[in-house]
């Protein structure tokens, strides 16, 4: 089911771009974005995946993280791609926000809470979700 997730990946960030955008964003970093599918065996792999910050989930496993602080001028978003595709892009859609507003260099502004309610609404309305 992997290869289909990926297929559709490009149409979703434009699809969450479009759902996120409100007319007052102001872009102050340039961020190329890479995603990364990992099956949840890596994702949640502490070894390999020692440069997140595990203690930001309470240490827990998790389904897709963002970053931008170890590679300056990249969003990194980590993806597992073992989830049904409803919890696959309700996930990637949460991650891409963290993305949009880290672009806005407004990434704190926001707790988790609202970010989750970003991307519930984001595919009650779409119909990658």
């Amino acid at each position: 089911e992997s290869l289909p997730l990926a297929l559709n990946i490009e149409s979703v960030l434009n699809d969450v771009e479009s759902f996120y955008e409100n007319g007052n964003e102001v872009m102050c970093q340039n961020l190329e974005l890479q995603i990364f599918l990992l099956p949840g065996n890596i994702l949640n792999n502490r070894e390999v995946m020692h440069f997140l910050r595990w203690s930001d989930w309470g240490n827990r496993n998790i389904k897709g993280a963002y970053t931008s602080f170890h590679v300056r001028e990249r969003g990194e978003i980590y993806i597992n791609y073992e989830k049904t595709s409803d919890e696959f892009y309700l996930t990637l859609s949460h991650e891409l926000f963290h993305y949009f507003t880290d672009r806005e260099c407004r990434r704190l502004a926001y707790t988790e809470q609202q970010v989750n309610e970003f991307s519930k609404r984001f595919c009650n309305s779409s119909d990658h979700c």
